[in-house]
């Protein structure tokens, strides 16, 4: 059997969680920071249990959905990198905009043959 050589002088993603890097953590505690200092004055200002309680289950929702766009699956790149470059890219293509001239065609009339 082969060896498999060893890749050398190549970095190593530091991962927190499965998909999770530091930039990757980064950005999702910059998007769920604001939610969170907002759901804690709503906490401290409301007093019915009920309000709290959605409140509560809105911001683990929303903690989610940020870890879902964020993260890289295997390796592969996130949603949020996805969006951002396919963003990029539609903004370096370039639209021609031409008018369309509408050819006119002229049939002679036909006369009757009655």
């Amino acid at each position: 059997m082969r060896k498999l050589s060893v890749p050398e002088n190549i970095s190593l993603k530091k991962e927190f969680l499965r998909g999770l890097g530091v930039k990757e953590l980064l950005y999702l505690i910059l998007a769920v920071l604001p939610v969170t200092v907002g759901v804690i004055i709503f906490w401290c200002v409301d007093s019915d249990p009920g309000p709290r309680l959605l409140a509560l289950v809105g911001l683990l929702m929303y903690i989610l959905i940020c870890y879902a766009v964020f993260s890289t699956p295997d390796g592969s790149q996130s949603i949020y990198t996805y969006i951002t470059r396919w963003i990029r890219f539609m903004r370096a293509q370039k639209f021609y905009r031409y008018r369309e001239e509408k050819e006119a065609i002229y049939f002679a009339e036909e006369k009757d043959r009655t």
